[in-house]
């Protein structure tokens, strides 16, 4: 068979007293796959804070009044997003072509009966419903991808809705 081999020269400067030498192979470690679906929604849980974004979703370009990051009443970690009426954001999103994914996210209307009006390359596919201001609620949306790949998705609240936690990950069949 093959054999490799390697000459290792030691030259010593002065007087040294050498004792246990040895070579061993450093193999290098085999990356960690990430445990469950990978989420491809940017910043969908609001914790990486830019206090100049002018959304949390960057690099988005929003009107920071339209949305603002808050730490007082939250689903998770330690922010979440305060969201306007009306406020639509387009966010890009990296998809693989018909492939089907599941959008979740946690929200509450700030005063009542709020919604998330939520479409995917400009057509409606759902909304996401909060009906209870005292309480956080997960909803959860499955939509296929077309013949490419790349999809906008475009949230627009109706009503004042707190987010957080929003994720996209790939439905494995």
């Amino acid at each position: 068979g093959d054999t490799a081999g390697t000459t290792l020269t030691l030259t010593p400067v002065g007087v040294i007293k050498v004792d246990d030498i040895s070579i061993t192979e450093v193999v290098p470690e085999e990356p960690e796959e990430p445990e469950g679906p990978v989420n491809l929604m940017p910043n969908g849980g609001f914790e990486t804070v830019d206090p100049d974004a002018t959304f949390p979703f960057a690099p988005i370009n929003v009107n920071k009044a339209e949305c603002t990051i808050i730490t007082d009443d939250v689903h998770s970690g330690s922010y979440a997003a305060q969201w306007n009426d009306g406020m639509p954001v387009n966010i890009s999103i990296d998809t693989k072509a018909n492939t089907t994914y599941r959008l979740s996210g946690w929200g509450k209307g700030v005063s009542g009966r709020m919604l998330m009006q939520i479409k995917i390359d400009g057509t409606v596919i759902g909304n996401f419903i909060f009906d209870d201001p005292s309480a956080w609620k997960e909803t959860v949306l499955e939509f296929t991808t077309g013949d490419t790949a790349g999809t906008t998705l475009t949230l627009t609240p109706v009503g004042v809705i707190k987010v957080d936690d929003i994720s996209i990950t790939e439905v494995v069949q």
